[in-house]
């Protein structure tokens, strides 16, 4: 006797699959293997688009949690260290010497500790403008005024 299926992928949305995968109500291998039996990959996509739009929102969640986790592991020392009681100050005042010391040997600018820190933010700015197509509100340039 068979199993009786979880949940019907031939005719359930992608966004009901991924919530039941996710869930743990059915599994990757069981998708996979409904993908299978339909006649393979390029079969699967054609007779149930639902399937493979299901997979490419579990890659994206795949890779959205592996950004997470990275910059959750940047931190976590320095997390360890407000636990500690150490201010964000104590925590940056080293990084940001040496970035002091950095501009002072090749620029010959004396930059405080503060305009450091404000040069670094608005450099990140910059770039996350450039990683989204959308303008960082406040953020002035010699292009434009926020």
């Amino acid at each position: 006797m068979t199993k009786t299926a979880k949940i019907d992928f031939a005719t359930t949305d992608a966004a009901t699959i991924v919530d039941a995968i996710m869930n743990r109500i059915t599994t990757m291998k069981s998708l996979n293997g409904f993908r299978d039996r339909a006649g393979g990959a390029a079969k699967a996509d054609k007779l149930y688009p639902n399937t493979r739009e299901a997979l490419n929102l579990l890659k994206d969640m795949k890779q959205q949690k592996r950004k997470a986790d990275a910059i959750r592991a940047t931190l976590a020392p320095y997390n360890a260290r407000l636990a500690a009681g150490e201010t964000v100050e104590d925590i940056l005042s080293p990084i940001l010497s040496a970035w002091r010391e950095y501009h002072v040997k090749n620029s010959s600018l004396l930059l405080m500790p503060s305009q450091i820190l404000m040069l670094k933010v608005i450099e990140s700015a910059t770039q996350l403008e450039e990683l989204t197509g959308k303008p960082v509100p406040g953020l002035l340039t010699n292009n434009r005024e926020g």
